[in-house]
Order: structure tokens, then sequence, then C-alpha cells
């Protein structure tokens, strides 16, 4: 059991170091980028204009291609995982469409605060499905 356990763990460690923290580096070179010429760095300038979105829809997709590629998909919390999951590619790709119309009137702040709110959703939900692909493999 113990052997399994590690073997969960590893496959989540992976899952955030490779999916998630790369996912994240094109951010952190905009701040640093941002930082070395002096401008003002802010969840605006870094999240407001959508692009968090794509992350998360990409996070999402993995994970439940994951999840839907184990052989035993009948159990309960399988569907609900991959259904929320399903749900948040929905939403967080149709706000990007919706984002990237743009126009005078598009708030970054806002868009900003909804992608940060809808990343940390998907990374959770993500990191479940790796979870449940974990416990669910042989």
């Amino acid at each position: 059991m113990n052997e399994k356990k590690n073997k969960i763990i590893v496959k989540l460690i992976r899952w955030i170091l490779f999916s998630i923290c790369f996912a994240l580096l094109p951010f952190l070179f905009n701040f640093i980028s941002e930082i070395s010429r002096g401008a003002n760095v802010s969840m605006v300038s870094l999240f407001g204009d959508g692009q968090l979105l794509l992350v998360s829809t990409t996070l999402c997709a993995v994970a439940v291609g994951e999840l839907f590629g184990i052989a035993s998909t009948k159990s309960i919390i399988t569907h609900l995982a991959g259904g929320a999951t399903i749900i948040l590619i929905s939403v967080t790709s149709f706000y990007y469409a919706n984002v990237s119309v743009g126009g005078e009137d598009l708030r970054h702040d806002i868009v900003a605060s909804l992608s940060l709110w809808l990343f940390c959703a998907s990374t959770f939900i993500s990191s479940c499905c790796i979870l449940i692909v974990g416990i669910m493999e042989d």
C-alpha cells in the first residue's frame, strides 16, 4: 500500500511540475521582463488579456484525457471529476473567446481576477483527475 501511495504522490508531483509550473513559465518571463524595464507589475498587466484562460483550458483537457484514458471509468467519482473538468473547459474556452474579441468596454481587471479564479479551479480539478488516475492505475 505504501508503494502505491508513493506512486500516486510521484504522479501528482510530476503533474504539478511538468504541467502546471511549465505552463506558467511565460507569465514568469513576462513578470521578469516588466520588472527589468522598470514597469509597474500588476495582476492586470500579467493576466488581464486572458492568456491564463488558455492555460486553464489546456490543463483541464490533458487531465480529463488522462482520466477517461484509464480502463475503469465506472466510478461515480470519475464521472463527477470528468464532468466538472469538461464544464471548466467549456467556461474557460467561452470566456477566452469573449475576451479575445475585446473592445473598448473590456475590463482587464475583471478579466485578470476571473482568470485567476478559473485557473485555481482548473488546477484543483485537474489535480483531482490526476489523483484519481493514480489511484485507479494498477
